[in-house]
């Protein structure tokens, strides 16, 4: 029971469904946004990509791949994954934001 001036957590994964039908073997990666997981399903598609609304009582463990790719500026603007790897597709237009 949530108590007046309590708050409920919750954690939602978006792409859950994929764990149905993925090896069991399969690594998980777990990022902050549907944008990341879903862009990140082309660069990297041994990974069964999922994004984390964080709740109490969930464990991560924080990649460093961002930190070690990425140039300085970016990472002091804040970029995410998904910004870094837009940026690496020579094709996108970023006409295609909405």
């Amino acid at each position: 029971m949530v108590k007046d001036g309590q708050q409920r957590s919750r954690t939602t994964l978006f792409g859950l469904p994929q764990l149905q039908t993925a090896d069991a073997d399969q690594p998980i990666a777990l990022v902050e946004a549907p944008k990341t997981a879903i862009i990140s399903m082309s660069y990297f598609s041994g990974f069964i990509w999922m994004a984390v609304v964080l709740g109490q009582g969930l464990q991560i463990t924080v990649s460093a791949y961002l930190e070690d790719n990425a140039p300085e500026d970016e990472r002091a603007a804040g970029a995410d994954l998904a910004d870094f790897l837009l940026e690496q597709w020579h094709e996108y237009s970023t006409q295609w934001e909405v």
